[in-house]
């Protein structure tokens, strides 16, 4: 992308009445502890990755990437690299943006994160700082590393490269923008366990056991389905298909229990299922609760649920999942006294964020 030149005039800081301060709050890990290297570098590409803007804005390039470096230095971090031109060229874009609409919502209502695939870019974590206002970037460090969220993201332990993005206009003057990336999904594996643990801990309060994580191929599924809902937040997929059927693109066959008024308003659904090679199964024909019902009421209910899934599929289910999860002696007997197994969930696949696609790290 080229963008348009800019000229840029000093700008006297007693003029700059206004300083703005904003950015996307997210909650970033915490900060690694141990040393790291303590040299400050700057890319000796910043010249010719930036050849399509002002020499004044690659100057601003090369004194923020010495801000923030010497920063990083001193907390023991890794120094970060300049982002290529494709980033920058993002992060430019932002800036301007931000003199029609301050805020992560760009002008023309889509989500900031959404400039990176309108400049080839689709495969970052990425964390945005943005100020208007002041008319240096050592102001500009200044304010962020006053603000938490700001300093975290500038010294966030995962970050390997920084976009900068200036532009001169607009009601506050200079708009700045630092672009942070870092390796993809870098804490998927702890954001899953994490939720794991706190399913658990509300499965426990109900005296149900503790669920365990879903094995590669039905985590990869998950994980797909994550990223999708960034584009496309529903159950159905961004290509139009149902959300089970990516669990086909990964080699994952599954059991789906289904309720029999479900299957009744969603027949195609139904049989799209078993034709993508999943189980239907029996979870009961209205929800009640069977603990309260008595042997022939619950008997009656699972047979009419059989039924229907029967002749959707052309296969009577043999199991059965109870509503609620709820079960007791009686109604498991009650159960299998027709031929069915009860059983109970004990996997559950998590998905870690969608962090690729947000600049807020938001978790799906």
């Amino acid at each position: 992308m080229k963008l348009e030149m800019r000229t840029v005039q000093k700008i006297a800081a007693a003029a700059m009445t206004l300083a703005v301060m904003f950015g996307c709050a997210s909650p970033l890990r915490p900060l690694a502890a141990s040393a790291a290297q303590n040299t400050v570098s700057v890319s000796a590409d910043i010249d010719e990755e930036n050849s399509y803007i002002s020499a004044q804005d690659q100057m601003y390039q090369k004194d923020f990437l010495k801000l923030i470096n010497k920063a990083r230095a001193k907390a023991g971090l890794n120094s970060v690299e300049l982002g290529d031109a494709a980033h920058n060229a993002a992060a430019a874009e932002r800036a301007e943006e931000l003199a029609t609409t301050y805020s992560y919502v760009r002008p023309n209502g889509q989500r900031d994160f959404t400039v990176f695939a309108e400049n080839g870019i689709d495969d970052v974590s990425v964390g945005e700082n943005y100020l208007a206002g002041v008319s240096t970037p050592d102001s500009a460090m200044d304010q962020w590393m006053n603000l938490d969220f700001a300093r975290e993201r500038i010294l966030n332990v995962d970050a390997t490269t920084v976009s900068v993005g200036h532009y001169e206009g607009g009601a506050y003057g200079n708009y700045w923008v630092l672009i942070f990336s870092y390796p993809e999904n870098s804490h998927t594996d702890d954001f899953r366990q994490e939720v794991l643990d706190l399913v658990n801990v509300e499965r426990a309060k109900y005296g149900l056991t503790p669920l365990v994580m879903g094995d590669a191929n039905l985590t990869a599924a998950a994980q797909k389905r994550a990223e999708e809902i960034a584009t496309v937040n529903s159950h159905t997929r961004p290509d139009g298909s149902k959300c089970f059927t990516v669990l086909k693109e990964y080699g994952v066959t599954c059991t789906f229990f289904v309720v029999g008024n479900w299957a009744d308003q969603y027949p195609e659904q139904a049989k799209a299922i078993v034709d993508s090679g999943n189980e239907l199964m029996n979870h009961s024909n209205a929800h009640d609760h069977y603990n309260s019902l008595t042997a022939d009421q619950i008997i009656a209910d699972v047979n009419t649920c059989n039924d229907k899934i029967e002749a959707l599929t052309g296969v009577r289910p043999t199991l059965i999942r109870c509503p609620f999860g709820e079960y007791d002696d009686h109604v498991i007997s009650t159960i299998r006294s027709i031929g069915m197994e009860p059983i109970q969930w004990d996997v559950e696949a998590l998905a870690a964020v969608g962090r690729r696609k947000s600049m807020k790290n938001e978790r799906c």
